[in-house]
């Protein structure tokens, strides 16, 4: 498989998939995607970091701004631990409900903002990989990557809306 290399006139959202690829084909080394999966966004980026952003998102960091470092550990460590369950197709929001994740769990996810954001993106990914659901991990980086304004929130209301549709369908059943 050819590696999804990045064009630098890409802009985050469409990095995002391409990242998936590579995370789910041969573009990175197996210890590498070991480490992505154990990022902590409050230490030091580790070199796969690294590594991944400055083959398939080089300009990322730059046009993002202060804390894009800290953000894009995040967004990395999530799409590591859900590789292979990237689908452009099911929104976040819908696969959550229909893997079963809390009202509660969805809440703090929601609600949560800077440093609170990062724990709670990682409770959500490992439970969506335990559960084996894939979803539009565009909808998870957006969450990340747009943490504050207008753009935040329409993101959080479309996950809690396909959040509760999804839920209601399955409690209709």
């Amino acid at each position: 498989m050819a590696d999804p290399e990045i064009n630098s006139a890409d802009g985050w959202w469409n990095v995002i998939p391409k990242l998936c690829a590579a995370l789910d084909g041969k573009g990175v080394a197996p210890g590498d995607l070991a480490r992505l999966r154990r990022l902590d966004p409050d230490a030091s980026a580790d070199f796969a970091f690294w590594r991944v952003m400055a083959r398939y998102a080089p300009n990322e960091l730059a046009r993002a701004g202060e804390g894009a470092e800290r953000r894009w550990m995040v967004v990395l460590s999530a799409l590591a631990t859900l590789q292979g369950l990237h689908d452009g197709s099911k929104r976040l929001g819908t696969a959550l409900g229909e893997a079963g994740f809390s009202e509660l769990r969805l809440s703090r996810l929601m609600r949560a903002e800077d440093d609170a954001l990062a724990p709670e993106v990682r409770a959500a990914a490992r439970y969506l990989a335990s559960k084996g659901k894939s979803a539009n991990l565009v909808d998870l980086a957006q969450l990340v990557l747009a943490p504050e304004g207008p753009q935040a929130e329409q993101v959080r209301r479309r996950i809690a809306s396909a959040y509760f549709s999804a839920t209601s369908t399955l409690s209709n059943e």
